[in-house]
């Protein structure tokens, strides 16, 4: 989803300029190699919103600014990310040095994975880097980012899911917001009929089965993720 919305993000901000990419473009991890990658991350979008967050308290109520956070339930998060990096490997190709540790050398054993990355994050988590990577990304608690332990409540929070329920609830929010009505609907076309080029649900299954069936593994995932749990709303 992250790759989509970054594309949604570029379309409201500037459609003409992104239109192209957004109708005809494909939407890769990142979308690597694109404008709408570039503004989002170190472009136009990026300094615009950098700029603002020195300028403005972006919680206060008079700000005008308005939070959306997509959270996602923390068991599928975990197995499509390492799915995405670990199995199909979609950063190998660009990062070829990284990748060599990116999954801790485990490559494919989600055991040997899920035990490096809990110490991993236990290490860093009193004093998280300023640089991150993908692996960073991919694998923080949610509850790490947004400064939700501060504005949690500021944040109006929609459940990511694969049904017309969460692109409903989604789209809600667009419009309530404000966003003009032909990109709201312009997003709602894509929605429904565009698949990211490295989107992981057809190979997730088998992974989230094993995870599932193991409590030792479960036991990681709640420590690791047990945040997100709580404060998003999801059973334990």
């Amino acid at each position: 989803m992250g790759s989509s919305m970054q594309a949604f993000l570029c379309y409201i901000d500037a459609p003409q300029k992104h239109s192209n990419y957004f109708f005809n473009g494909s939407w890769n991890a990142g979308l690597a190699g694109s404008a709408c990658s570039t503004s989002t991350l170190s472009g136009d979008l990026r300094k615009r919103f950098m700029s603002g967050a020195q300028n403005i308290d972006f919680f206060s109520e008079k700000s005008g600014i308005y939070h959306l956070a997509i959270v996602r339930d923390p068991i599928s998060r975990f197995v499509s990310a390492f799915v995405d990096v670990c199995i199909i490997n979609t950063f190998e190709k660009e990062y070829p040095e990284k990748f060599k540790t990116l999954c801790f050398s485990c490559r494919s054993n989600m055991t040997c994975f899920l035990l490096q990355l809990h110490d991993y994050l236990y290490r860093i988590s009193e004093h998280l880097p300023k640089e991150r990577w993908f692996r960073d990304w991919h694998f923080y608690p949610q509850a790490w980012y947004c400064d939700f332990d501060r504005h949690i409540k500021r944040y109006h929070l929609i459940h990511y899911k694969r049904n017309d329920e969460f692109y409903k609830e989604l789209l809600e929010f667009l419009r309530n917001i404000r966003v003009k009505s032909n990109l709201v609907n312009d997003i709602e076309t894509k929605l429904r009929k565009k698949t990211a080029a490295h989107a992981t649900h057809s190979k997730s299954s088998i992974y989230e089965k094993e995870l599932l069936e193991s409590p030792f593994l479960l036991e990681y995932v709640y420590k690791i993720y047990y945040l997100d749990f709580v404060w998003f709303d999801y059973r334990l």
